[in-house]
């Protein structure tokens, strides 16, 4: 009767300790599942503030592209600009020059020596 009594009580303990056992696994893989959800949304998260910062750079970078592409073009016209000036200028010298040359011979002055 003493040897019964003993395995019913290790019996009892055993299922209790395997529902104990059983309880603690569930426990586990729930808080384990919340977990991962938990993770995986805030790196969701951080995956969208990623991606709009991004697109955000790439904005910027268009924008400065085209800064560029403006300050090129403005750049080109300037120097085309300043090489109609240079152009302009040395015809008027030299439109300048045959006047004197012309006026000189006319009035039948010699023309004055250059200074070397």
């Amino acid at each position: 009767e003493l040897l019964a009594d003993l395995e019913a009580r290790v019996a009892r303990t055993a299922e209790t300790v395997a529902r104990d056992v059983e309880t603690a696994r569930a426990d586990a893989a729930g808080a384990l599942a919340s977990y991962k959800e938990e993770a995986a949304n805030e790196l969701r998260g951080l995956g969208g503030s990623v991606q709009l910062a991004l697109d955000r750079l790439e904005a910027q970078l268009a924008e400065l592209r085209r800064g560029l592409a403006t300050a090129e073009a403005a750049s080109a016209e300037a120097s085309a600009a300043a090489a109609a000036a240079a152009a302009v200028a040395e015809a008027s010298a030299a439109a300048l020059a045959a006047a004197t040359a012309r006026d000189h011979h006319a009035l039948a002055v010699p023309p004055r020596p250059e200074a070397a």
